[in-house]
């Protein structure tokens, strides 16, 4: 979505037809819709997510199981937090990359 709001796209419209597509996903619906609206109640602090994904990376690689896609959301949620974003919804991560802040 922050790449969408970059190239100037209407991104509740952008939003609609990634729901009706392969890319659709309840947590991409339901945080993209509360961030689009502006929505920044806590529901899921993205510190839980910076935690469990560094715990799925260790897992990984304990057992040479290469996740580069799992080692970049590591590190944007690791950075989030760095930046003042660890208590704050995990839908922020949206403002985190670029977008409009929620």
């Amino acid at each position: 979505m922050a790449l969408a709001e970059r190239l100037g796209l209407d991104l509740t419209r952008t939003l609609d037809v990634i729901e009706h597509s392969s890319g659709q996903s309840w947590i991409a619906s339901d945080r993209l819709r509360r961030a689009l609206q502006g929505d920044g109640a806590v529901r899921a602090h993205l510190s839980l997510l910076a935690k469990d994904t560094a715990l799925a990376m260790r897992a990984a690689q304990d057992v040479a199981f290469e996740l580069n896609l799992g080692s970049l959301a590591a590190t944007l949620f690791a950075q989030a937090c760095e930046q003042g974003l660890r208590d704050r919804d995990d839908a922020s991560l949206f403002e985190h990359l670029g977008g409009r802040r929620c």
